[in-house]
């Protein structure tokens, strides 16, 4: 019969066709070692993630610290420019209320006065903002920022005061010699008259001796 010859002739190739197909799965393992090995050397390392997340832990979130707190005030205009020239500030309370917030302020050649948060203080200058520690004024559109005097200058003195100076007024001068004199005798009289008063119980006087019958 012709099958039993075709069927020599298949085993013939049968462990070229096992060894084709084992190294057909070979190389297909082999493959899928060398991408797995590719991915992982692109990939980051653990040192390099943890320094980026330590770096993001050192950073704070702009966005959370904004819905906290609100957002930074912008840098325009109303940003203080220049320090203010011809006042001096002498006290600052600030209110809860920004509106009920005040300032002691002096102005050149006046006494101090006290004034609100927004009252004028002189032509074109008004009082925009009070802190602790400064305050700041609006001057024709422009702010600038008065802070305590470093050095504190004398307190104002009326001029009702300051018309009658003290040097117009005469020096104590010490008592002449005559004054002094006169003074030591009068300390001398008072001296005599109590040494008398003290010793005079004890003398008896002569109308006072007993007198015998006759």
């Amino acid at each position: 019969m012709p099958l039993p010859g075709k069927l020599d002739n298949y085993r013939r190739y049968v462990p070229l066709i096992i060894s084709t197909v084992l190294l057909c799965v070979f190389a297909l393992y082999l493959a899928m070692q060398i991408e797995q090995w590719m991915n992982l050397s692109r990939a980051p390392t653990p040192t390099d993630v943890y320094e980026q997340q330590a770096g993001n832990l050192g950073q704070p979130d702009m966005q959370r610290l904004e819905i906290l707190f609100g957002s930074a005030a912008p840098s325009d205009s109303d940003a203080p420019t220049a320090a203010a020239s011809g006042f001096t500030l002498r006290g600052s309370f600030v209110h809860m209320d920004p509106q009920r917030s005040s300032a002691i302020v002096q102005v050149d050649g006046q006494p101090p006065r006290l004034y609100w948060q927004g009252e004028e203080l002189a032509s074109g200058v008004s009082l925009h903002q009070v802190y602790p520690d400064r305050v700041e004024l609006a001057r024709n559109g422009a702010v600038e920022v008065l802070h305590f005097p470093q050095v504190r200058s004398p307190s104002y003195i009326p001029e009702e005061m300051t018309e009658a100076p003290y040097q117009d007024q005469p020096p104590y001068a010490e008592p002449p010699d005559e004054e002094t004199q006169l003074m030591q005798q009068q300390m001398d009289a008072l001296r005599q008259q109590l040494e008398e008063a003290v010793n005079q119980p004890d003398a008896a006087p002569a109308n006072d001796q007993p007198t015998e019958d006759n």
